[in-house]
């Protein structure tokens, strides 16, 4: 968890679309249950009152009437709102962690990224910070908003009966803490199992189309294919593993909104408050414990993206918490003319144990011009890997 804290950091520069986001899901949901509610109860009140002639002229239809349409609208709204800012929030946090994590990776030198393959490291670029995405909109919204309704729920509920809104709120407090923790158990491994295959299928893949002309040269392509066939199943199971357990987080979420309807339905009959019979407002309890099937839903799928977004967390932070190693002189100034170069008895390897320059002297005058010339091996790639700063020597002094 101590992974996603630098990333839950960045959330601050986008926290207007986040607290909007979360103000429209969490209007949307209320509008949901209110508008359930209201129509249940507006429709058993209606039935009632229409057993006679006088209540039938008595009862008032234009308010209730008026406020199932005005929460008809309300929630349609609010719910087209909430997708375009809460997807508007995602996509300017994964723009600001993409800017985070490139101003990290830029400064480090090739021996920084020396142990991580090409095919990795974009994937850590790309496939790993859309994963991070569900951080906000999969997890921290649901889970938040549906909290928040919860406390909300009570207090409407209270108002008519404060014991049936005690047992109807315990039994969607119970799913909200104990769904989640248990399919995040379920989940934590094939979560985890999807973003290392992904990232070992777009490293096999991105390989196998860049050595076709060597594959293809020693009779290696069909060997290399299979491999690629082999990565892509391996993501395959991982993608259907964590297909079962999403719909078996829905299954268990739907036989639990079952049990707390029939709970509800049964205890509500008995009365509601001073009611006995209770009447409409039975009707109200019953399609308030149905509505609530909407909030809870995403609670399902919330922390199965957990464990891969603490793994792809893991990955970036591997490279993000990276020091380079190579040191400027910090009185060097920002103009490029008149300059020259010196290796001052510089030694260098990519292996310590290995040198490929010793004790190298060089002093290239500004304005000259120098060819390199040597045996394949004698160490002119290094040279220039040095004069770009991509490595640092072991020993001796460049100016």
């Amino acid at each position: 968890m101590k992974a996603l804290i630098p990333f839950i950091k960045l959330f601050k520069q986008q926290w207007l679309f986040m607290s909007l986001g979360l103000l429209l899901t969490m209007t949307t949901i209320i509008a949901g249950i209110g508008l359930l509610s209201l129509s249940g109860w507006f429709l058993s009140a209606a039935a009632v009152a229409g057993l006679t002639a006088a209540t039938a002229l008595a009862f008032n239809f234009f308010t209730p009437a008026g406020g199932v349409r005005f929460l008809s609208i309300a929630r349609t709204a609010s719910r087209y709102g909430e997708r375009l800012v809460t997807h508007e929030a995602t996509f300017r946090l994964l723009t600001n962690l993409r800017v985070w994590v490139w101003q990290k990776l830029l400064p480090l030198s090739a021996k920084n990224l020396q142990g991580v393959r090409r095919g990795d490291l974009l994937n850590r670029l790309v496939a790993d910070i859309d994963t991070l995405d569900h951080l906000y909109l999969r997890l921290l919204v649901p889970m938040t908003g549906s909290l928040l309704v919860l406390g909300l729920l009570y207090l409407f509920l209270a108002m008519f009966d404060a014991s049936l809104a005690k047992v109807l709120c315990g039994i969607l407090l119970a799913m909200w803490l104990l769904i989640p923790a248990l399919f995040y158990l379920l989940g934590r491994e094939p979560g985890v199992a999807q973003v290392q295959t992904k990232a070992n299928y777009r490293v096999t893949l991105l390989e196998y189309l860049q050595g076709q002309s060597e594959l293809t040269l020693f009779g290696a392509n069909q060997r290399y294919r299979q491999q690629l066939d082999d990565s892509e199943m391996a993501l395959h199971r991982a993608q259907i593993a964590m297909a079962n357990v999403s719909a078996l987080s829905q299954a268990c979420l739907v036989l639990m909104s079952g049990i707390a309807v029939i709970v509800m339905l049964y205890l509500s009959a008995q009365g509601v408050g001073s009611h006995v019979p209770p009447g409409p407002l039975m009707a109200l309890m019953v399609f308030a414990t149905m509505a609530c099937i909407e909030m809870m839903m995403p609670l399902a799928g919330a922390f199965q993206h957990l464990s891969a977004c603490v793994m792809a967390a893991n990955r970036l932070t591997q490279v993000t918490e990276q020091q380079s190693d190579i040191v400027f002189n910090p009185q060097a100034t920002a103009s490029l003319t008149d300059v020259s170069i010196s290796f001052k008895q510089v030694s260098f390897g990519y292996d310590a144990q290995v040198p490929v320059l010793q004790n190298l002297d060089l002093h290239i005058v500004a304005g000259s011009k120098v060819a390199i010339l040597g045996k394949t091996g004698s160490g002119k790639s290094s040279l220039l890997s040095l004069l770009t700063r991509e490595w640092q020597p072991q020993q001796g002094k460049f100016v």
